[in-house]
């Protein structure tokens, strides 16, 4: 009898986590302009995901047919798996049109922090010799053995770069630096924030082609930085909080929307090839991310190997962090790599094209 009860109470909740799983899987399609709250589910695919797994394999041991409950809707969006896992075979490419391309929410070069840290970093760059390197968070007046940081990247890479800031007056910025000659800057101020997030494109000549390299920023829910999580079991600030979690959310989710559509209208009448990275503060099961692959490939999904979670704090670990290119360019090796005590991995990949 006991059992039978279990049973049923089970069977609802398995209800419950199908319909969760479906709202995921129509996440990425919906626009959060009205229906908002379908981010969260989006937000909760990996863990709706390992319930419904969970629910088919306690069917599997009970009532047999029940498993189909779960198992037939993750078979139908089963490629929405491969967004958080990949398993590509690394492989080399011939061409002699690649770079090496790196790209790091660096959060003001880990202010604060260890130097072991930070000079850990600048050690990985010094060995790594990446070919384009693109930062979020650039903290320009930051002071690196009594160096600014731009002049200990140029040598610490010990090549001829150039490079292009965001142009702010604010200590956080954005920056490009490039083996190869950039011919043209530009930037994208977006309308509903102005200095905070943004986008910076620069146009680089590299084996007689232009690329054009854009540097993102979209807006971020400003979670972790505001929770306080010594004070998560006092009941009023559990609740107070929540409320303020949900309304982030919500702002942040409808702000990407906007910065979202200013991108891709620099993408459309960009004329060149494009490599596109940056922080998008989405995870794969979103909206922005959706757009974004409509028109470029996500590096990740054409040539990751394991799991792809770049952000670090105390939330579980999501890809947030992604290099996007045109369909013409050919990606390999895509990694990533530790965060230094910045709260992003950085991640980097080999971009190829004929």
């Amino acid at each position: 009898m006991i059992s039978f009860i279990l049973n049923k109470l089970l069977f609802v909740l398995n209800l419950v986590a199908v319909v969760a799983l479906l709202f995921a899987h129509l996440s990425p399609h919906t626009p959060p302009n009205n229906l908002w709250f379908m981010t969260l589910f989006g937000m909760a695919y990996p863990l709706i995901l390992i319930i419904n797994i969970a629910f088919i394999i306690y069917w599997l041991f009970r009532a047999k047919i029940w498993l189909f409950i779960s198992l037939v809707p993750i078979i139908y969006g089963y490629s929405h798996i491969y967004k958080y896992f990949q398993f590509n075979p690394k492989n080399e490419i011939k061409t002699e049109k690649r770079i090496k391309y790196l790209d790091m929410n660096v959060k003001s070069f880990m202010e604060k922090k260890s130097q072991d840290k930070l000079y850990a970093f600048f050690d990985y760059l010094k060995e790594a010799q990446p070919d384009i390197l693109v930062f979020q968070e650039y903290d320009v007046i930051k002071k690196i053995n009594n160096k600014p940081v731009t002049k200990y990247i140029l040598e610490t890479i010990k090549t001829p770069m150039y490079y292009s800031l965001k142009k702010n007056n604010r200590q956080r910025e954005q920056a490009i630096f490039s083996k190869y000659p950039i011919i043209k800057t530009g930037e994208v101020i977006f309308s509903n924030n102005r200095y905070v997030n943004g986008v910076i494109w620069a146009d680089i000549v590299c084996f007689k082609d232009t690329l054009r390299i854009i540097n993102v920023h979209l807006q971020s829910y400003g979670i972790s930085q505001n929770i306080q999580m010594d004070k998560l079991d006092e009941k009023e600030y559990a609740i107070e909080e929540s409320k303020n979690v949900i309304t982030r959310i919500k702002n942040g989710t409808q702000k990407r929307v906007v910065q979202m559509q200013e991108l891709l209208a620099l993408i459309k009448e960009t004329p060149y090839k494009i490599i596109l990275s940056g922080d998008f503060n989405d995870p794969p099961m979103s909206y922005s991310y959706h757009q974004m692959s409509n028109v470029l490939k996500d590096a990740f999904m054409e040539s990751g190997n394991g799991l792809g979670g770049t952000f670090v704090g105390p939330f579980p670990s999501y890809r947030i962090d992604y290099i996007f290119h045109s369909p013409e360019i050919i990606s390999n090796n895509f990694e990533r790599g530790k965060n230094y005590q910045s709260d992003h991995r950085l991640i980097e990949c080999e971009l190829a094209w004929e």
